[in-house]
C-alpha cells in the first residue's frame, strides 16, 4: 500500500490542500538554497541527491514542483 503523503506526482500535480511537514521543510530548504545562490543551477536529480539525508526523492519532487507551481521556480 503506497501512503498518500509520499506518493510521486506528476507535472499536473495540484498541492494539497494541507501538505504535510515534510513537503513544507522540503520546500523551505529549496529556498534558502535558492535565496543563497540566486545564479545556481541544479538539475532535479542534484538536489534529491543534495537532500537525501532528509527526505525521500519524491518528497523533493512534490515539493519542487509545488514551488514551481506557485511560481516562486
Amino acid at each position: 500500500m503506497i501512503d498518500d503523503d509520499f506518493r510521486e506526482e506528476s507535472e499536473d500535480y495540484e498541492a494539497p490542500a494541507h501538505p504535510n511537514k515534510y513537503f513544507l521543510n522540503a520546500q523551505k530548504e529549496i529556498k534558502e538554497l535558492y535565496e543563497n545562490n540566486r545564479e545556481g543551477v541544479y538539475y532535479l536529480r542534484q538536489l534529491q541527491v543534495k537532500l537525501e539525508k532528509q527526505y525521500f526523492h519524491w518528497v523533493t519532487n512534490n515539493a519542487l514542483i509545488g514551488l514551481y507551481k506557485i511560481g516562486y521556480l
